[in-house]
């Protein structure tokens, strides 16, 4: 087996110092674009990669930033991930995911990793801790991803989850319909709390009578259970809100199984933009997240918080209604 490639090598191959080298990994900003583009492309010609977590416990510095998520399965953090990782990228970081499975304990386990493992700070979603109990347990920079009622005392990307849901209820009695249900998000999350807490307020805006709402937990399965409980319902819904896409999939599998026309007799909205919606069967009317942008946002402000402990920006996004064929 052939020796592994150390920086020294590339030092030697690009006629410069080790520390050069290691700037171009890991101080980027410390030697000129041209210098570290000609490192780069030894260390690539070579495929060369250095361990993150052996420079960390060398120089006390982690090259380690930690995307702590509910779900590895959901369609949404996919997207997520890719944005924040191109970003930090470029600034010679790495990104390790976590997922939580939505409950506290997985919260609490992934953030005492991030501690663990002194990486250099992470990007999080919360559905149970707190969000000042996440900075204190990860003991690292965070930036958090949150509703846009949630206060955090460091940097935040904000969701108007109230506004998208509200606008979504207010989308579907515009094209007729008059009895509108809502399939929720699992209970606690602030985002399905606040999705939620929207399809009320247009409800009652709109006086469209009481909530129609059945339990589901941002997966897909839970998505076809709740439409197969509501299409058994003695006058079942002519619209229904669905508090995220995954489960808005589920919901119209089984509308296609029991040959319901969509949208002609029940019009169907999900919740996240995710790619999927645009090839689903029919494809799927819902509100967009910017997933890129969020992502992009995001890790910019973990690597600005990673330099200066004192940053403590919040940046808002704005959700917009995407229209296709469910609705």
């Amino acid at each position: 087996m052939s020796r592994r490639l150390t920086m020294r090598d590339i030092a030697q191959e690009v006629g410069v110092s080790i520390a050069a080298v290691s700037h171009a990994f890991n101080n980027p900003d410390e030697i000129s674009t041209e210098l570290r583009d000609r490192i780069l492309r030894v260390a690539n010609a070579h495929d060369y990669r250095p361990d993150p977590r052996a420079r960390a416990l060398r120089g006390g510095k982690s090259t380690l930033i930690a995307l702590v998520i509910s779900s590895l399965s959901s369609h949404y953090f996919g997207p997520l991930a890719n944005a924040i990782q191109k970003t930090i990228s470029r600034q010679g970081y790495h990104l390790v995911v976590l997922s939580s499975y939505g409950t506290k304990e997985g919260e609490r386990e992934s953030l005492e990793a991030i501690r663990h493992e002194h990486m250099a700070g992470a990007i999080v979603d919360l559905y149970r801790l707190r969000p000042n109990d996440a900075l204190r347990l990860a003991e690292s920079p965070i930036v958090m991803l949150a509703d846009q009622q949630e206060s955090f005392d460091g940097p935040s990307v904000r969701v108007d989850n109230h506004r998208g849901a509200y606008d979504a209820t207010v989308f579907l009695a515009e094209r007729g319909c008059r009895r509108i249900a809502h399939i929720t998000g699992p209970v606690g999350a602030p985002n399905a709390s606040r999705r939620r807490a929207g399809y009320r307020s247009a409800l009652a805006e709109l006086g469209l009578g009481s909530p129609i709402e059945v339990a589901g937990d941002f997966l897909s399965d839970s998505g076809a259970r709740a439409m197969t409980e509501l299409l058994q319902q003695t006058e079942p819904p002519d619209g229904v809100f669905v508090a995220n896409d995954d489960m808005a999939f589920g919901a119209l599998a089984v509308l296609r199984h029991y040959k319901v026309a969509v949208p002609d007799r029940i019009a169907v909205v999900g919740f996240d933009n995710v790619e999927e919606g645009s090839r689903s069967v029919p494809s799927l009317t819902t509100v967009d997240q910017p997933t890129a942008q969020i992502g992009m946002t995001a890790a910019n402000m973990l690597l600005t918080a990673i330099r200066d402990s004192a940053f403590q920006a919040t940046t808002d996004v704005k959700c917009s209604i995407i229209k296709r064929d469910s609705a």
